[in-house]
């Protein structure tokens, strides 16, 4: 576990330099650390990197103080929490190569952009980590830059004699964010006991050999295997995958769908190395998404005892920890379900009204002209919805808003085509396809297997979730109210 003297909130820096961070005397004191000193830090999403350290005994013993550059290069705003990390002594760069991001780059020739990186490494023995970026003023654009590659590798100071290489094809941010699979806690909104559950799971694991003693006092072992299960749309998956960043171990995915698609002796052969890579970049989260497709065939007996025999393989000291994912448990074999296998049983309930508000908010990111009042409206109105239910709902109204934007913008050209618009999202964007909203919310019948597979299989309401008496409601929004929107879901 993290030492918690190494844990710092972060504050916002009084000066705006890209490769410096402020502690207090003391903290600086207690971490062996010297003003000037290069450290390394780590962030939200397994993001990592170094600067130099100044002291400022304005600042309490427990806070950092970053500009904006370094905490959008640890994943981080004000109030998050930063981790110090030791490391060895930073060594002056060879090489480090540097490439800025298309946008805004018309008008900007290649000595324009060698000037600049120059002038902003000149002399100021700035460390960098790959995958570090920085922003530059040239003439009116305000171009990005990013750390590509460092030698040596991950990290480097920029010195004097190391070589600048910045000529390259520009990166298309596009391509970026749809290659970036980065996704933690933070961005799985509500949840909160189920993230503690898994969280807690998964250290038991990586930290088995301090806590083992612990647990064969009571003859107890520590579960390998995790089922979350619920409707779908609800963010299983993306729990596995942000529960493997918050560990900062390795993540396997395999999908079940892919398992049955593939003749049988391919499929044993694609189920056995998934285990065995597994054990080898341990460490490691394996995801099985959609188990359920290999239960649903009859003829899968051959997928599911090399399955068996592979869940029965893992152990705590091979720190692997299977996670598997499912809309259907009533499918799933009962051998399966029994004690060392699959033994945490995780529902995944529908989002409450404050999941279901930030969700909404986080979809919308600064592009809402709304209020906190509608935010809440259009929330509350949402019952019964799903996760992905919500953000289908707030993609369709940013959609209005763009062909609203288009047609007056075409307008304005007109008259004076300097003139651009931003896009912004009001109310009566949501209002207009509300109508035409198709049916968002699980009917009893489909919720009432989540509740019969909870009842013989979680006997004790683990997290005290309890399933509502909805026999006599109707079918559609009110039904799903009840057992939707109550925030007791969690007791």
């Amino acid at each position: 576990m993290t030492d918690q003297s190494n844990r710092f909130i972060v504050e916002d820096a009084l000066d705006d330099d890209n490769s410096v961070v402020r502690l207090s005397s003391e903290t600086m004191e207690k971490l062996q650390l010297f003003c000037g000193d290069a450290a390394k830090f780590k962030g939200r999403k397994r993001r990592q990197t170094v600067s130099l350290v100044l002291s400022d005994d304005s600042c309490q013993h427990d806070r950092i103080r970053m500009n904006k550059v370094m905490q959008h290069n640890l994943r981080v705003q004000s109030g998050d929490i930063v981790t110090f990390q030791e490391c060895q002594h930073v060594n002056y760069g060879k090489r480090v190569y540097i490439l800025p991001y298309a946008d805004l780059l018309s008008d900007i020739t290649d000595d324009m952009l060698n000037e600049h990186l120059q002038s902003y490494f000149r002399d100021a023995y700035r460390p960098v980590y790959i995958g570090d970026t920085f922003n530059r003023q040239i003439g009116t654009n305000t171009v990005e830059f990013k750390v590509i590659e460092t030698d040596p590798n991950p990290y480097c100071i920029v010195a004097p004699e190391t070589v600048i290489d910045y000529k390259g094809e520009p990166i298309s941010r596009i391509e970026e964010q749809y290659s970036s699979n980065e996704v933690d806690f933070l961005d799985v909104a509500g949840y909160d006991d189920i993230k503690k559950c898994l969280q807690e799971s998964v250290q038991g694991i990586l930290n088995f050999q301090n806590t083992n003693h612990k647990f064969l006092t009571f003859g107890l072992r520590f579960p390998t295997g995790i089922l979350l299960y619920g409707p779908p749309g609800c963010g299983k998956t993306m729990l596995a995958k942000a529960l493997a960043n918050e560990c900062d171990i390795n993540l396997l995915v395999l999908k079940g769908l892919e398992l049955v698609a593939t003749r049988w002796d391919t499929a044993e052969v694609n189920l056995r190395a998934a285990f065995d890579k597994a054990r080898q970049t341990a460490p490691c989260i394996l995801l099985i998404d959609e188990l359920d497709y290999v239960f649903e065939n009859q003829t899968m007996d051959h997928i599911t005892n090399q399955l068996l025999t592979e869940i029965d393989g893992l152990t705590p000291q091979s720190q692997v920890i299977l996670i598997a994912t499912t809309n259907r448990p009533e499918l799933f074999h009962q051998t399966f379900l029994r004690p060392g296998r699959l033994d945490e049983k995780v529902f995944v309930p529908l989002p409450d009204q404050k999941a279901r508000e930030t969700i909404i908010n986080i979809t919308l990111k600064s592009y809402s002209e709304m209020t906190g009042a509608d935010i809440i409206s259009i929330a509350q109105a949402l019952q019964g919805a799903t996760g992905a239910d919500v953000v289908e709902f707030c993609q369709r109204a940013c959609k209005i808003a763009i062909r609203e934007m288009v047609e007056n913008e075409s307008q304005k050209e007109r008259l004076n085509p300097d003139i651009h618009s931003d896009v912004c999202i009001r109310r009566d964007h949501f209002e207009q396809i509300w109508r035409t909203l198709p049916r968002l919310c699980l009917s009893n019948d489909e919720y009432k297997k989540y509740e019969v597979f909870t009842q013989k299989w979680q006997p004790f309401e683990r997290f005290n979730f309890l399933f509502p008496k909805s026999a006599d409601n109707p079918e559609g929004k009110q039904a799903s109210k009840t057992y939707a929107d109550d925030d007791d879901l969690y007791g």
